[in-house]
C-alpha cells in the first residue's frame, strides 16, 4: 500500500468536505495524505488521467508517494510538520 501527500487545495477537487474531514493533513492544513487506491478510484471517478506515465503498472505521481510502514513515512508523520506531539516535546 502506498500514499500521496498532495496539497488540501487539490485534496479538496476530488474528495467531499466530509471524507476530507476524516484524512490526516500536516499541522497547517496544507497538505494531505491519501492512500494511493482511494486517490486513484476518485480521479477516475472524476474523469481525470489514470494512465500510467512510464508504461509500468505504477501510476506516476508528481507528488511525494510512501510505501505503507516506511521508515520514510514514519519520519514525514513524526515530523514537527504533522505531529503535534513533536512540537509540544521541543517546547
Amino acid at each position: 500500500m502506498r500514499y500521496v501527500i498532495i496539497p488540501t487545495e487539490e485534496a479538496s477537487l476530488l474528495f467531499t468536505d466530509g471524507e476530507l474531514s476524516t484524512m490526516r493533513k500536516s499541522l497547517d492544513g496544507m497538505q494531505t495524505i491519501a492512500h494511493e487506491e482511494t486517490l486513484l478510484r476518485k480521479r477516475q471517478e472524476s474523469g481525470l488521467s489514470t494512465l500510467p506515465a512510464d508504461g509500468s503498472d505504477a501510476f506516476e505521481w508528481t507528488y511525494p508517494v510512501y510505501d505503507f510502514g516506511s521508515e520514510e513515512l514514519q519520519s514525514l508523520l513524526a515530523s514537527p510538520e504533522w505531529n503535534q506531539e513533536h512540537n509540544l516535546t521541543e517546547n
